[in-house]
This record gives C-alpha cells, sequence and structure tokens, in this order.
C-alpha cells in the first residue's frame, strides 16, 4: 500500500478540516498585523496636524476616554494623537 491509496479515518479527516482553515486564518491575522504595523511609515504618519486636517476630525479615528488621550486609528496601529496626520486622512462628516 503506498501512501496515496492510503484511506483516512473519520478522526484524521476532521482533524483536516478543522486544523487548515484555523492555519489560514492565523497566518491572514499575521499578515494583517504586519501591514497594519507597516503603515505608519507607509502612510507618512506624523504627531502634529497638517493644516487643518488632523486625527481628531478623521473618519478613521476613534477618540480616546478624554479629549486630550491618545485614540487609535482604522488603519494605523497603536496609540495614535489627536492632533495627529497622515495620508489617509478622510474628513469625517458632520
Amino acid at each position: 500500500m503506498n501512501g496515496f491509496s492510503k484511506r483516512l479515518t473519520r478522526k484524521e479527516a476532521l482533524t483536516n478540516l478543522l486544523v487548515l482553515p484555523a492555519l489560514a486564518g492565523a497566518l491572514a491575522f499575521g499578515m494583517t498585523t504586519t501591514a497594519r504595523a507597516d503603515s505608519r511609515t507607509q502612510l507618512k504618519y506624523q504627531a502634529t496636524p497638517k493644516g487643518n486636517q488632523k486625527c481628531s476630525g478623521c473618519s478613521l479615528f476613534t477618540a480616546g476616554k478624554t479629549p486630550t488621550a491618545d485614540g487609535t486609528c482604522k488603519v494605523i496601529t497603536g496609540p495614535i494623537s489627536p492632533n495627529g496626520w497622515c495620508t489617509a486622512f478622510s474628513q469625517r462628516s458632520s
């Protein structure tokens, strides 16, 4: 009997069906995290505003607990200054 003609047991088949998608998800998450971490440089994030544009007025920004606390961004990892700016700036609609 060669390796190609071996029949899988039900347990082996179920294990393969569960492990492979989980592994693919973990790999995708890792790539997403890496892409977001590198986005700070790619999007030219700076902790100061550019003209009238600043993170607190961007649709991608989520404010911190107080108006002066750092917030988060949907495209940049880590804390973001409300007065910061990057090239992904998208004016928040009123």
